[in-house]
């Protein structure tokens, strides 16, 4: 009897190694709703299979806490990143290629490809898009006697929008500014120097070029543009910017006429100010050329995952059109339209605009740099050094590149 119940027990035992689900463990920096879409995703992939349990955490300061689990040997299978930080993770050595995931690349935009590309191969599953521009609020230009479905055009005409647009109270001090060009926390002061017609990095030679001709150009423009509204009472007025996602949103609530951001201002107003409609342009270039700055999310497998055959179960799945668009929060499909399901269209009021532009536009995204964040913070400290008078628009620049080279040598 007793050696009937071990057999039983070991069976038991066997069955249940044998039909085990392998985890795969995915993270991400979504939160609240945010979060909903991926995990909704992440147990229809559970329910299509008895392969792979996939497991989605919601990872506050991700990328600082995926860099220790790196160290440790311990990251996850999948990880949710930016097409900024591909080239910095392979040139740590921490991303593996995906070519060979069997998934039809070309059924992508094509520079949404472009994005998570780097030295011929690909590192990751695009799941998101999103495209920046300056928005504004149609009421907002119809009260100042502009054009609410036109944005400005040129550079000049982006300052004299901005000045019509601006009040004061009887004080003279800021009650809402026509335009904040480094909004704090939440700024891109790197576009500026793609829309006076220069690049981050020689195309050439792969170079840092903070401090070229046509960037010194677009930083002497914005500190020319600060001053005269008056530093000391841009930061008085910056002091009242309300949290981003909140209904204290600094364009939402009007105190910005116009700002610049990405597409999921568009889903910011939908939580917190449903009523308003929103008019977009491309953020005008010096040289009239219509450019826009991009971003592209991704999925990508770190070196060193435990599962990488689920992981890249989870991200063929994930790329089938009808589960891919659920992660498109904004207004643009990572898919060519032919590949989109026609109810995204229909549900996303903006999204058509949005399309004509991609299409009508340069579309431009931060350099491939081997040490981009690095690079990334020492032009923040110089869009801080300019715009607050401490250092001379050359001074900081050739500080910041100096700085840069200086890593770039170690």
């Amino acid at each position: 009897m007793r050696v009937k119940r071990f057999l039983l027990v070991a069976l038991m035992i066997v069955s249940l190694v044998i039909f085990a689900r392998s985890t795969v463990e995915i993270w991400v920096n979504w939160t609240a709703d945010e979060f909903k879409p991926i995990k909704e995703l992440v147990d229809k992939f559970n329910a299509s299979q008895d392969k792979y349990e996939a497991k989605v955490l919601s990872v506050s300061n991700l990328a600082a806490k995926f860099t220790t689990a790196l160290a440790a040997g311990n990251p996850p299978d999948l990880i949710h990143a930016n097409d900024q930080y591909i080239s910095p993770v392979v040139a740590m050595g921490a991303f593996i290629p995906v070519d060979d995931l069997g998934v039809d690349f070309s059924m992508f935009k094509d520079f949404v490809m472009r994005a998570v590309k780097y030295k011929g191969h690909i590192y990751g599953l695009p799941i998101k898009v999103n495209i920046f521009g300056i928005w504004w609020i149609k009421k907002t230009f119809e009260k100042a006697g502009l054009d609410p479905n036109k944005g400005p055009q040129t550079i000049e005409e982006l300052v004299k929008y901005s000045k019509k647009l601006t009040v004061y109270n009887k004080k003279g001090e800021l009650v809402r500014w026509g335009f904040d060009p480094l909004v704090p926390d939440w700024d891109w002061p790197y576009v500026w120097v793609f829309h006076f017609g220069g690049n981050l990095v020689d195309p050439k030679t792969g170079m840092p070029t903070i401090d070229s001709p046509q960037a010194i150009r677009a930083f002497k423009w914005l500190k020319s543009y600060m001053d005269s509204f008056g530093l000391e009472k841009v930061k008085k007025f910056r002091g009242g910017y309300g949290p981003y996602w909140s209904a204290n949103n600094v364009f939402l609530t009007g105190k910005l006429a116009m700002f610049y951001d990405g597409d999921w201002v568009t889903y910011a107003a939908r939580r917190y100010a449903p009523s308003v409609e929103l008019g977009f342009a491309p953020l005008p270039s010096i040289d009239g050329k219509k450019r826009c700055y991009s971003e592209v999310d991704i999925f990508s497998i770190p070196v060193g995952a435990k599962n990488v055959e689920g992981a890249k179960a989870f991200l063929r799945f994930l790329a089938k059109p009808e589960n891919l668009i659920v992660l498109s929060k904004g207004q643009i499909s990572p898919l060519k339209e032919e590949y989109t399901p026609k109810w995204f269209y229909q549900k996303r009021k903006y999204a058509k605009i949005l399309e004509s532009y991609m299409k009508s536009c340069e579309i431009v995204f931060c350099p491939k740099f081997p040490l981009w964040n690095l690079y990334l913070d020492e032009i923040r400290n110089a869009a801080d050094e300019i715009q607050n008078g401490t250092m001379s628009v050359e001074a900081a620049l050739k500080r910041a590149e100096r700085n840069i080279m200086r890593r770039l040598r170690r």
